[in-house]
């Protein structure tokens, strides 16, 4: 009887043993199924933003005009925020957008979604510039929506004009001295008026426009306030704007603005089990000056 009862024990602790295994195994291919169709929804939610950044790039040359994307606009303020493509869906950002309907010729506060990543003159000393269809503003001071003491229409045509809601409002600099012609200079010095910042400000590498040039850096400098000082690493003539050596470029006179139009596109993609795969795509756009 006690071999008997002994027996009974070992064969339950076996199939206890056997039960831990086979729970260990059907547990770890549930984790990496989960990981599986994770890893394929964060794919397929990159593909669905490189998407949106093509949809974004014909419309506005369609529709809103450069520079302008953005994807469902931002005066939807999250109703049906999404544009649905494939199994997922996408949105197109400027850095922030006019919150006004519409700015007006004489305000000197600009009213926007948000100033995140647009340089602080309360941090930097500097006043902060910004760009909206091209016309040149530049501003004291900035709260979380709102640029202050703004004086528009700086330095060079486009004079002062309305501006819709919801047009696109980005970070603009300018040149602190002549750039001559030809292919020589490296880096570029700029005012400091914009910073550097992964949400609104000049990227630490992109393309830059300057009058009908477009110029690719890889590196900035900047100093207290992450206000950038000049671009390095230069690429002159970029995307056959120019030809450094049958048709160089022309000089560039000191305050000539400095432009970069960054867009951003962010894809979702739903999970069958809970909450979502998301991917984000920026890119340098725009079209010459």
């Amino acid at each position: 009887m006690n071999q008997r009862g002994a027996g009974l024990i070992v064969v339950i602790v076996i199939l206890l043993v056997v039960g831990v295994i086979l729970a260990v195994f059907v547990s770890l291919i549930n984790t990496e199924s989960f990981s599986a169709m994770g890893q394929s929804a964060r794919v397929r939610a990159f593909g669905i933003a490189d998407g949106g950044i093509e949809y974004a790039l014909k419309r506005a040359s369609e529709t809103t005009g450069f520079p302008n994307y953005s994807f469902p606009l931002y005066s939807q303020r999250g109703v049906t925020p999404n544009i649905a493509l494939g199994d997922g869906s996408f949105f197109v950002d400027p850095p922030t957008v006019v919150a006004d309907d519409p700015l007006s010729i004489g305000a000197t506060t600009v009213n926007v979604v948000s100033t995140t990543g647009f340089a602080d003159p309360a941090l930097t000393g500097e006043d902060v510039m910004i760009t909206i269809d091209q016309e040149r503003i530049q501003c004291t001071g900035k709260t979380a929506t709102s640029f202050t003491g703004c004086t528009r229409g700086v330095a060079t045509p486009p004079n002062p004009t309305s501006h819709a809601i919801d047009s696109g409002v980005y970070p603009v600099t300018e040149l602190d001295s002549t750039i001559p012609a030809g292919c020589g200079v490296d880096p570029i010095s700029v005012e400091s008026f914009a910073k550097l910042d992964s949400a609104a400000g000049f990227l630490l590498t992109g393309t830059i426009s300057i009058g009908t040039e477009l110029i690719h850096y890889t590196g900035v400098t900047f100093n207290a306030g992450d206000k950038i000082e000049s671009f390095t690493g230069l690429t002159r003539c970029y995307r056959g704007t120019c030809d450094c050596v049958s048709d160089p470029p022309s000089a560039h006179a000191v305050n000539k603005p400095v432009y970069q139009y960054v867009i951003t596109s962010t894809g979702t993609v739903p999970l069958p089990v809970i909450g979502n795969a998301q991917r984000v795509v920026r890119i340098t756009v725009g079209v010459l000056n």
